[in-house]
This record gives structure tokens, C-alpha cells and sequence, in this order.
């Protein structure tokens, strides 16, 4: 086993200590009565931010060792941390040092650089470079590895020349190639549009350049571009800590990028390692450039990101900015920004609101908006339009006057003349009064006016007034109007205008059919009956009261809501009662507590926002029945379930099954007819569960239940708070049923001496502040995990000192909880990585009389869609324009576990991925994290690591990409797939158990594992009482530790005995036996091993006396050969089978039995002589 580096500059003591053992150890993290033990020989193991010159100092044999076994590896990329280089998680090495360090450094790295070449299949790049081909890569550094390049024979470049050509063939995009072919690089292609789905993946690309250098903003001394193939378009984002000179692109350059895919901003982006040599450029012309993509202004999103497109649309907003121009475009029905960089030379000086454009550009993302970035002038064109729109007001009394006003707008650059105007009137709900402005009625209803000239930028307005005959209640609908001149033959109408009949416009008609309102932004008033009142807070908005207001008679349709919230300050009081009829007048708009009037379509509530009292008038009383809640399981249907009665008056069916425990005065429950009484991700009643809380602020005066607990009466508005849709209790539900504390409370066992076992637990922002209780409450948890040989501790202070993202100095408590462990007698080390923005990290423990041999480090890399806000502390990524990908390090222990079986010796990796707020960017970080860890554990069974353990807060589900990307390569599977379905739960979000703490092993310690589970200390139960009551174990923190026992043992049952020849054979013939002792256990086996011949057979060559003994390694093989000849005395024909007896020091004997073989005894006749007699 190989232990990691720790992440040091390696000293010289480090390299002695390398040579002599074979490990790569800094002496000062390891105990001082302790000395690394191992097999002697000089194998170097990296951590993925070694620098290689460091080590080159070390030795030459030292270099080239270390160097053949991470080129022979094959899944790391080595970057000299002097030389400013980033990590790139790739199938191929590629190593960089700082410019001349070739000339210092060359002659202990030459055996290297001769086995990269050997290999065929990584890259070597240095300072003085010399092309060999692009695909797969060779490049050398200095004349000592140009002197090494020729050792190839010339039929060897041959093969190579052509495998490189059939692989340029394969993949090329649908594009025209540059007309200079012998001026490119010979590359296999990924196509774009799979290449963006490649997270954290080294991919190379090529295509047109769709954006040329320089002209989007790319950070100081950067620059981006953007490439486009028949499949997709990304941005190219070149930093100057990569390497220098940047690439010059034009538009319609032929470019071919090498790259790790990630994202910035949400907007995916390829990202070159080695500038300019990861750039291939090949010049072309404008007119080279792919036509762009006619899109509508709706459809500008997820799948036209990264191409050039073309939208059009009249602005409705131009302003400028320091570095940039904005403009809105809208059509109608949607909207888009248009984003004008400054260093393009484009500007929107002298361009007109009202207007019409044509925008061609590249279609971007920045966080959660889609916006469309011109590349120069010419693509902002003026498209000529003659605009006409209608205006009406929202509602008319029945029997009283409504004007409409047509308003025609001239963008078309030019005069116009003899302009006529039309509108057919509404048929139902209204008869004209009489026209304004000259409008003649003609026959069919129809309105005309006649206009004799209406100049550039100039508008006319023509009017007309109607008689609302509907009753109250009906809508007026205006649609058909239109516009046109002599010069403008093309009849342009409009949008349709609504009007109510009567004083207000009906809550259901603002609710919309939509997760949003279609008068957002609008002055409306309205009425509805008081059914219930809700007090809220905010971090970011503060405070805010409100009541719910419902339309007593609806309007039948079940996808829109009949109620709303009407939201004020807390300073405003409108003394109003459940039960009073109101007239609301305010403005709508959609809000979240979490984002404000910023949420996105199905994270908000709809709401009437009113500044003072007098907005509401009282008009007496009424009443309501709720409406019984019964939603669907499926969480899409849920959520459109759940939106179309936001705001309204609801209740249980009868009882609700609480399946989530009270949290901030919230329960979350399901209707109690279902007859369950837990939700379980991905279940048949996933999207069922809905909170209820009392309407007073957090949730005050909320009785404190356990999952499984059941209530009835529960009667309120259905609000939509913290992303939950939840009940707003008015009167107090009752509890049926409270459930009770289990008792006695579960433990896990303590591992006895043939056994082992390994732990997680996020112990929830632990550190000195919380004081002695949560202290007390985490040392009682892990004592009753037994505890456990290895922990893993998560979200826990590991500095003595910190200063958090908001200036609070944060103690740390790992040390406080190890002394605490020692005063019970339980004797414990850790390892630990450097704390988060709120000085919180990872660390993992062990047991010192069970484990020895141990060495620890953390890892990092660097990405597009790391954490910007770990670059405070973590500084592995400096001068990359990269983020450390883990805010938190992940913490790797190496170490030997005693036990009866014998030693185990072992990889633990604790980590605490990305949480799972923040959308698509959070989701690819997960991924990338996944991805890196996952590498890590392939590269320690590739060096020969048996047994491999990752455990922590993973902060994903079983089924999630992430937790697929470990499980990949099959070197790791979750232990919680050894548990039933419904038994699989860490952590209840939203009242769905779901697994998001995960124990992964390799597959010798799956085969060992005795027992595994969490243990429900939290997540079922409430945060008050239990939380601050240090006697208890109870709401120690959200989530729930998992445990998994070992019990270690050789397992051979994969042994395999064969026989050559296979048939028959004669006697006197030769067979062979080969035993294959196969061991997939987790710890060695020492095999006693007989073979018994039959009687049959003779040995002719093996082992002394048919036995042999030996060890077998875990996840070692074994092969044995026994020659025997089959006897010459047999008298009839036989058929025999060799058995063998093994046993492996540990488990029962087995026999193994080998193919059956038939011998046959030749048979014999005698022929006598023809004597023929003379006739």
C-alpha cells in the first residue's frame, strides 16, 4: 500500500525517507515513536500537487520510479505549483515545470521521459518544445529529449503516423476544415455538443471561431473566444497564468482546443491548460463563420448557450454603463437582455426605445440569465417596424363607459403616408358608445380610421369608447386590430387587451394558470374574503406581516388559485378579520424569502404588495369552505398541484401522519388516509408532504413532534414559505397521537478483536461556540457508534482560532472532542482539512490500539466550478484564474486495522461535498468532486490498495450522478444498498427521508461488511426540546450517522483448478494442473494447500510432497502448476478428477475439483498371416 503525500514542498528528509521505505512521508505529520513500515523499495507516490522538479531534486532514480509509475497510472496530470500550473483530471499525465528547469533538471528525468515515449499514450510537455503529432500527444522537452525521440524506429513512426491518422478521421464536426490541411495538427475531435456535457473531463474540440480575442471582457490579462461545430458552440476561456503568449483568434479561424470542461457563472466553458500550446489556430475569414441560429426571444436558454444566434424584438430599456451597454428586448411575451461589451468598439449610442432590432450574437449565461452579446457594431441592426398597441383599464363597472386608445408608433425610418387603422369591436359584453378621433364604423363591426402621414419616430393615437353590457364577473375581449400605409403594405396587429366587468380584477385572474402572475409588476385591486393571517421573516428582506384574502366564488378552473396573499410591513396595520370581505389595492409581484423578488417561476409566492392601510377597504363579511387537500405523489405533479392552490383556504382530509419532525414550528405531513407514516425518496408519496406552522413568526407556540406523531384539524391558507408549500395554521391543530422517544436508545456495538468498523457524522456547524452541550451531545454519539475503529466528522472547527466569512472568530473543538474520547478511555488521532468560509471542515479519526502504520494529507484541484471563496485560505490554485474545487479537502488516511483475521490494511477517505443550494453550478461541482475522488481511490487499487473506504456527507442521493461517478469504475459501492429500500434514509428534507451520508467500500470490504445502518438520533426529531438538552443524544445535529462493521477475513471461494489437455487422453500422456488461487478477501491468506492425485495418475513436476504453503495477498492471485503423467499400467479404461484441498488459515477447508479427464488403455490385436494355398 502507498500512502498519500502530504500537500509539502517534499524536504530532504522526506526524500530519505522515501529511498529508504518506499513511502512518500513527511516525518513531521507522523507520531514521534512511530516509523513508517513497508516493503523495501523506492516507489514514490504523489499527491496530485507534487512538483515534479522537487522531486527530480530528490534522486534520479527517484524521478524516474516515481515518473513510471504515475505515467503507467495513467489518470492523473501533475502541475509544477512554482510554475502556476492547475491540476487537470484527464486519462492522460501531462507534467510542467518552470521555464529552464529542463536545463537544470534534465538528466534525472531522461528514464522518465524515454518511458513516456515507450508508453505511446501520455504527454510530456517542458519549457523548449518539440511537436510530435497531436493525438495521442508527445511532447519534449530540451535537446536531451529530442535526442531520446529518436530511439523510435522508423517502422514504429510509421504505425503511429497512421493510427494518428485514423483517428483524426473519426469525430470531425460537420464542418468545412481549414483549406490548409498540412498547417493543422492531426487531432480526433470531440464534438461540442457532447463535449459540454463533459464536466471536469480533458476534452479537445474544434470548429469555427464564432467570437474572436479580446472582444468580451475576460479578467485581467486573459482572454476568451468562442468555437462552434455542426453540434454546439462553447466558450474558450484562456488564462494568462496557463501560459503566454495567448492565442489570437479571428472570426472564422479554424481552431482546435484541448481543455477541462467547467462552468463560470453557470455558463459552461473550456478551459486550456498550456497557452499557447493547447490552442491550435488556423486563419480563415468572416465569411468562414457558420450561419447564426434564428431564434425567438422564449427560446434563447439552456440549448442555444455557447452559439451565435440571431433574435429580434423592440427595446424597452437602453442604458449605459461603465465597461458595457444593456438593452431589453421584448416581443410580447418575452423578454431579453442584450449585453453590448465596450471592448467590442459597439455601442447603442443614438438607438431608440420603441424600436425594433435584429441582434446577432453570441447567446451567453451569467448566473441565472440568458443574454445574447453582440460582437460588433454591425450586429445591431434596426429592423423597420410600425408598432401598434392597445390600452384599456383592467376593469369596467357593468353598464358604464371603457375607452380604448390605439397607439401606432412609426420605426420604419420613413414617412408614411395614407396610414388606416382598424379594429373589429367586441361582440359579447359590450356595444360601441362612438368613436374618438375621426373613426368611421364600416360594416361587420368594424372600426376605421384614416391618417395621412405619420413621419419617422412619430406616434398617433386613436380612441374609441364602448358600453360594458356584461354582467359582473364577464370579460370584455379586444383582439383584432391592425395598422397599415402605402408604403407599409404588411397589416401589423397586436396583442389582445382584457377588461372585467366590474370594480376589480379577480384573484384567480391574477393567480394566472402559471407558477406566475401575468400582471407582475401591475397596480391592481381586488377582493376576497380574510381566511387567515401569516407573519414572516427574511435575513435578507427583514420582516413582513400579510393575511390571505380568497374570491368566494372562483372560477371553476382548477389549474388557477382562487386566494392570494396580500403581503405589508410590519408597521402597517389594516385591522383587518378572518371573515372580512376586502377591496385590495396593490402592486403584484412574486417573492421567496430566500431570494425576494428575484426567485425563479416555481420557487415564489404569488403576492398584492400594499404601503399603507387605507389600500384596503372593509365591505362587510362572508365566508368559505377550505378545500380538502389531496395531492398527487408524483414531485412534478406536486408542484402544480400545490401552485394551483396557493393561497387558499385548505384542511386534511381527516388526520395528517407527520413525516417530518417540527422545525422553525413546522411540520411536515401527509394525509392520513394514506395509511404511511414516512415518505421515502423516489417513492410513491414523494411529493405529497406539505408543512404546517401556526401563522405567528417562526412558527411560535408549535407543538415539538417525532416523526410518525399524527394531528387533525388542521385548517388555513396554503402559503408558499422557504421553498415549502405549508399551511398556515389559524387556530391550532390537534395532536392524535404523540410519538414517543425510543427506548432504549440505540447503540452500535463496540468491534470486537475480529472486527472493524467505520463511521459518519455531519455533527451541524460544531465548533466552541455551541459551548459544552453540543460537546457532551457529540461525544455521547460517537460513543454509542461503539465507537468506531475509523470516523468521519463533518462540518466540525478544526483550527484552534478562525475568522469566518462575516468576522466572527470561530474555536475549534476536534482537539476538545479527542480529549474528551481519551478521558473515557477511547484513544483516538485525526487528520483533518483546513476549515470553509464558516470554519468548518472534514476531519477523520481512528483508533490508535487499533490502527497503526498511518499517514495522512489532503488533496486538491482546481476548476471553473470551484469555490471562489475558498481562494481566502486555500491557496493550491493561485495564478491558475482556476478555484479549488473543495472548499473542504477531502482527508486521506492510510493505515493497518489488527484484527484476528490479521491485518487489514487500507485506504479511509473522508470528504463533505457541495451543498446541494445553488442550482446546476452546485450540481456540477458535486459531479467534479465525485469525479476527483473517485480518481483517487482507481489510483490507489492501481498501485495495489486492496481495501478502500469514502465516507461523509456526501450531499447527494444513491441514484445521483455524483454517487454514480464513484461507483463507476466499480472500485467503490455504497453500503446502503445492502439495506431494504425503506430502511435508507440519513437525513428527512421537506418530509422525504432520503440518503445523503454514504459509506462507500471497495469490493474485498463489501464482502466484509457484518452490518451496516444509521442510527435515528436526528433526523426524526425536533430541534426543541432535545437540541440544547446535553443529557439527551437526541437533535444533535440534522443529520444521522452511519455505521458499517467489518469482519475482515481471506476469501479463495474465486480459486480456480484446470486441466490441459482437455478430452481424452491415452495412457503414458502428460497433464497439466493449474491452480489459481484467487484471493478477494480484505485481508491476506495463508493457504495450506493438498493436492490429492488419483491412483491414475503420477506426478511428474510441482510442488515437494502434493503440498505447498504460502500467503495470498488480499485482492492477490496465486498460480501453482502440477505436471502429471497418466500411468502406464492401467488394465480398462478410466475417468478421473484432481482434487485439491485448500485452506486458508481463517475459514473452513474447501476442496476444489478440476475438469474430469478420461484415460483409455489402447487396445491390442493380433493379426495373423494370409496363407493362401496353390490351386
Amino acid at each position: 500500500m502507498t500512502p498519500p503525500l502530504p500537500s509539502r514542498r517534499p524536504s530532504a528528509s522526506t526524500c530519505r525517507l522515501w529511498s529508504r521505505t518506499g513511502r512518500s512521508v513527511d516525518p513531521k505529520l507522523l507520531p514521534l515513536d512511530h516509523s513508517p513500515a513497508g516493503k523495501t523499495r523506492t516507489v514514490v507516490r504523489f499527491e496530485q500537487s507534487v512538483d515534479l522538479l522537487n522531486l527530480a531534486r530528490c534522486s534520479r532514480s527517484h524521478a524516474e520510479r516515481g515518473s513510471e509509475r504515475l505515467f503507467r497510472s495513467g489518470s492523473h496530470a501533475l502541475r509544477g505549483r512554482r510554475a502556476g500550473r492547475r491540476l487537470v483530471q484527464s486519462g492522460s499525465v501531462r507534467t510542467s515545470l518552470p521555464r529552464g528547469a529542463w536545463e537544470r533538471e534534465k538528466m534525472s528525468c531522461v528514464g522518465a521521459s524515454t518511458r513516456l515515449l515507450r508508453s505511446g499514450s501520455h504527454a510530456l510537455r517542458g519549457s523548449e518544445q518539440t511537436r510530435w503529432g497531436e493525438n495521442p500527444a508527445f511532447w519534449l522537452g530540451e535537446k536531451t529529449m529530442r535526442k531520446t525521440f529518436f530511439v523510435l524506429t522508423s517502422s514504429l513512426a510509421l504505425g503511429l503516423l497512421l493510427l494518428l491518422l485514423v483517428l483524426a478521421s473519426a469525430g470531425q464536426p460537420a464542418l468545412a476544415a481549414p483549406s490548409s490541411p498540412t498547417t493543422q495538427a492531426v487531432t480526433a475531435c470531440t464534438p461540442i455538443g457532447d463535449a459540454r456535457g463533459m464536466s471536469g473531463q480533458t476534452v479537445t474540440v474544434c470548429g469555427r471561431a464564432t467570437m474572436y480575442t479580446g472582444g468580451f471582457y475576460a479578467g485581467s490579462g486573459n482572454a476568451k473566444f468562442y468555437v462552434q461545430d455542426g453540434t454546439g458552440g462553447v466558450q474558450v476561456q484562456m488564462f494568462d497564468e496557463n501560459g503566454t503568449p495567448l492565442p489570437t483568434v479571428a472570426l472564422g479561424d479554424w481552431v482546435t482546443v484541448t481543455g477541462q470542461i467547467g462552468a463560470y457563472r453557470n455558463e459552461i466553458q473550456l478551459v486550456p491548460a498550456d497557452n499557447p500550446n493547447d490552442v491550435s489556430v488556423t486563419a480563415g475569414a468572416p465569411a468562414d463563420v457558420p450561419a447564426p441560429l434564428v431564434k425567438g426571444l422564449g427560446e434563447i436558454g439552456e440549448e442555444t448557450e455557447g452559439w451565435l444566434v440571431r433574435v429580434q424584438g423592440r427595446a424597452t430599456r437602453i442604458q449605459e454603463y461603465t465597461y458595457n451597454w444593456e438593452m431589453d428586448l421584448t416581443d410580447g411575451q418575452h423578454s431579453l437582455l442584450i449585453y453590448v461589451d465596450k471592448n467590442t468598439g459597439a455601442s447603442l449610442s443614438g438607438y431608440q426605445i420603441g424600436y425594433t432590432y435584429v441582434i446577432t450574437g453570441i447567446s451567453t449565461q451569467y448566473d441565472a440569465n440568458y443574454q445574447v452579446k453582440p460582437r460588433m457594431q454591425a450586429d445591431i441592426a434596426l429592423m423597420p417596424s410600425l408598432l401598434i398597441e392597445k390600452e384599456a383599464p383592467l376593469t369596467v363597472q357593468a353598464g358604464a363607459l371603457l375607452t380604448y386608445t390605439i397607439r401606432v408608433s412609426n420605426y420604419t425610418q420613413i414617412s408614411l403616408t395614407n396610414l388606416v387603422v382598424t379594429d373589429r369591436l367586441p361582440i359579447t359584453n359590450a356595444v360601441l358608445a362612438y368613436p374618438l378621433d375621426g373613426g368611421t364604423l364600416m360594416p361587420g363591426g368594424v372600426l376605421s380610421w384614416t391618417y395621412s402621414s405619420l413621419a419617422d419616430g412619430a406616434a398617433a393615437a386613436f380612441r374609441f369608447v364602448i358600453t360594458a353590457t356584461g354582467e359582473l364577473g364577464d370579460v370584455i375581449s379586444n383582439s383584432r386590430y391592425a395598422v397599415w400605409a402605402a408604403e407599409w403594405v404588411t397589416h401589423e396587429t397586436g396583442l389582445p387587451v382584457f377588461t372585467f366587468i366590474g370594480d376589480y380584477l379577480p384573484i384567480y385572474e391574477i393567480q394566472g394558470d402559471g407558477f406566475r402572475s401575468p400582471y407582475t409588476g401591475l397596480l391592481v385591486r381586488t377582493v376576497g374574503i380574510v381566511t387567515g393571517f401569516f407573519e414572516g421573516n427574511s435575513t435578507a428582506y427583514g420582516n413582513f406581516d400579510g393575511f390571505y384574502i380568497q374570491d368566494p366564488n372562483g372560477d371553476g378552473n382548477d389549474a388557477t388559485s382562487d386566494g392570494i396573499f396580500v403581503k405589508y410591513a410590519t408597521s402597517v396595520n389594516p385591522g383587518v378579520s378572518i371573515g372580512d370581505r376586502v377591496t385590495v389595492t396593490g402592486t403584484v409581484d412574486e417573492f421567496s424569502e430566500w431570494d425576494g423578488p428575484t426567485c425563479s417561476s416555481n420557487e415564489c409566492q404569488t403576492q398584492i404588495y400594499i404601503s399603507s392601510a387605507a389600500a384596503v377597504q372593509i365591505n362587510g363579511t362572508g365566508s368559505l369552505s377550505p378545500t380538502v387537500l389531496d395531492p398527487p405523489g408524483d414531485p412534478d405533479a406536486a408542484l402544480v398541484y400545490f401552485e394551483a392552490r396557493e393561497g387558499m383556504l385548505t384542511t386534511l382530509p381527516l388526520t395528517g401522519a407527520v413525516v417530518g419532525p417540527t422545525s422553525y414550528g413546522t411540520i411536515m405531513v401527509i394525509p392520513g388516509d394514506e395509511g404511511v407514516d414516512r415518505v421515502m425518496r423516489g417513492g410513491p408519496y414523494e411529493g405529497m408532504p406539505f408543512g404546517v406552522r401556526p401563522d405567528e413568526r417562526y412558527g411560535s407556540g408549535a407543538p415539538n413532534l417525532i416523526v410518525g406523531s399524527v394531528v387533525t384539524g388542521v385548517n388555513g391558507p396554503l402559503a408558499y414559505t422557504y421553498g415549502n408549500y405549508a399551511v398556515s395554521d389559524q387556530d391550532g391543530y390537534t395532536v392524535v397521537y404523540s410519538q414517543p422517544l425510543p427506548s432504549p436508545v440505540p447503540t452500535w456495538p463496540a468491534p470486537g478483536t475480529d472486527q472493524f468498523s467505520a463511521a459518519t457524522f455531519n455533527t451541524y456547524n460544531f465548533d466552541g461556540e455551541d459551548g459544552n452541550t453540543k460537546l457532551t451531545k457529540v461525544l455521547s454519539t460517537v460513543i454509542n457508534l461503539g465507537p468506531p475503529t475509523w470516523l468521519a466528522l463533518e462540518e466540525i472547527a478544526t483550527l484552534p482560532t478562525c475568522v469566518d466569512i462575516r468576522g466572527n472568530t470561530v474555536t475549534g473543538v476536534i482537539s476538545d472532542l479527542v480529549a474528551a474520547l481519551a478521558a473515557q478511555g477511547y484513544t483516538y488521532q485525526y487528520a483533518a482539512s483546513h476549515p470553509d468560509v464558516g470554519c468548518h471542515g472534514v476531519a477523520v479519526l481512528w483508533d490508535t490500539a487499533r490502527v497503526s502504520q498511518v499517514v495522512t494529507g489532503t488533496y486538491q484541484t482546481c476548476s471553473a466550478s470551484g469555490s471562489s471563496s475558498s481562494t481566502a485560505y486555500d491557496h493550491y490554485c493561485d495564478g491558475t484564474g482556476l478555484y479549488p474545487l473543495f472548499s473542504r479537502r477531502p482527508v486521506v488516511v492510510t493505515g493497518t486495522v489488527a484484527t484476528d483475521a490479521g491485518p487489514v490494511q487500507m485506504v479511509v477517505i473522508g470528504s463533505h461535498f457541495k451543498s446541494k443550494r445553488g442550482g446546476s453550478s452546485a450540481d456540477q461541482r458535486r459531479l467534479e468532486q465525485a469525479q476527483f475522488v473517485a480518481g483517487l481511490v482507481d489510483s490507489f487499487v492501481a498501485e495495489g490498495t486492496a481495501n478502500a473506504l469514502v465516507m461523509g456527507d456526501l450531499n447527494d442521493f444513491l441514484d445521483s450522478p455524483p454517487l454514480q461517478a464513484l461507483q463507476a469504475s466499480g472500485n467503490l459501492t455504497d453500503t446502503f444498498y445492502l439495506l431494504p429500500s425503506e430502511t435508507r434514509y440519513s437525513y428527512i428534507h421537506l418530509g422525504v427521508s432520503q440518503v445523503l451520508d454514504h459509506i462507500l467500500v471497495s469490493p474485498g470490504l463489501l464482502s466484509a461488511v457484518s452490518d451496516i445502518s444509521p442510527l435515528h438520533y436526528n433526523a426524526d426529531f425536533p430541534y426543541n426540546p432535545y437540541s440544547g438538552d446535553g443529557s439527551v443524544v437526541w437533535r444533535t445535529s440534522d443529520h444521522d450517522p452511519v455505521a458499517a462493521a467489518f469482519q475482515p477475513a481471506p476469501d479463495l471461494s474465486r480459486s480456480t483448478k484446470t486441466v490441459t489437455p482437455t478430452g481424452d487422453v491415452q495412457v503414458g500422456d502428460i497433464l497439466t494442473y493449474t491452480i489459481t488461487l484467487s484471493n478477494s478477501g480484505s485481508v491476506d491468506a495463508h493457504v495450506t494447500l493438498t493436492d490429492t492425485l488419483p491412483t491414475a495418475l503420477w506426478p511428474v513436476q510441482g510442488w515437494p510432497g502434493l503440498t505447498w504453503s504460502g500467503t495470498v495477498t488480499a485482492g492477490g492471485q496465486v498460480t501453482l502448476t502440477l505436471v502429471v503423467q497418466a500411468t502406464t499400467t492401467l488394465t480398462s479404461s478410466v475417468t478421473v478428477s484432481n482434487i485439491v484441498t485448500i485452506h486458508d488459515g481463517w475459514n473452513a477447508a474447501f476442496d476444489i475439483h478440476s475438469p474430469e479427464t478420461s484415460i483409455r488403455k489402447p487396445v491390442w490385436r493380433v493379426y495373423l498371416p494370409l496363407v493362401l494355398k496353390n490351386p
